[in-house]
């Protein structure tokens, strides 16, 4: 039998009823989106802040900084809600 991916694996446990903690899961969900959103502003700041920039490049910067930071934060969000569904026995 084929293992799952992590993800659907950790869907699946929700989804059984099987009695599982969140509350570290969801600490580590929620520092993972943190630290990928700091990063995301780090490299933003530091081609901003440098002064042979061209305008253009911190409006392309600008902008693919404002989409990767919808991206980066999907997946965890997604994560949260579930972990906190399964926390307040939603599911």
């Amino acid at each position: 039998m084929k293992p799952y991916p992590w993800s659907l694996w950790g869907i699946t446990q929700i989804f059984d009823g099987v009695e599982v903690e969140v509350e570290i899961p969801l600490i580590l969900v929620f520092l993972i989106l943190v630290f990928g959103w700091i990063q995301i502003f780090l490299t933003r700041s530091q081609v901003m802040g440098d002064p042979h920039s061209s305008a253009s490049l911190k409006r392309h910067v600008s902008n693919f900084s404002m989409i990767t930071i919808a991206l980066a934060g999907a997946l965890p969000l997604i994560s949260l809600l579930m972990l906190i569904m399964k926390l307040a026995d939603l599911v």
